[in-house]
């Protein structure tokens, strides 16, 4: 009883703790960019989240992973206008692969900040804001 106990306290105590690390990430000055994979072709995800601020000269990597079909991933970014980029990955039984990249739009930025949170699905054949 005392053992399962214990574990249980110290199972909350983790998760309390991971939470209250989460949310303190995201400080003032920064915002969240959520990005979201809705693509029904379950052998597609997302690899890499690229960002650029109108004064930046390109894009630069914000995340590097794998968001799976119908999932999403929160990212903490400085309080700024940005425009996305995320690059795919479409695995074929064979080993294969093709890569792809997709961008919210030229010269569209959005505004993320502490009271924006900016979310963008990757449908399949291409990425928007909304």
């Amino acid at each position: 009883g005392s053992k399962m106990k214990k574990t249980l306290f110290l199972i909350t105590a983790l998760v309390s703790l991971f939470f209250a690390s989460c949310s303190s990430s995201f400080n003032d000055g920064e915002g969240v960019l959520v990005i979201e994979n809705k693509c029904s072709d379950e052998s597609t995800y997302i690899s890499n989240v690229l960002a650029k601020t109108a004064s930046d000269s390109g894009f630069h990597s914000v995340y590097s992973g794998k968001i799976e079909s119908g999932n999403s991933y929160y990212i903490s970014l400085t309080k700024n206008e940005y425009s996305i980029k995320v690059e795919t990955i479409k695995e074929y039984g064979s080993g294969l692969v093709r890569k792809a990249s997709y961008e919210t739009g030229y010269n569209v930025y959005k505004k993320i900040d502490d009271d924006t949170t900016q979310v963008v699905t990757f449908d399949c054949s291409g990425i928007y804001f909304h």
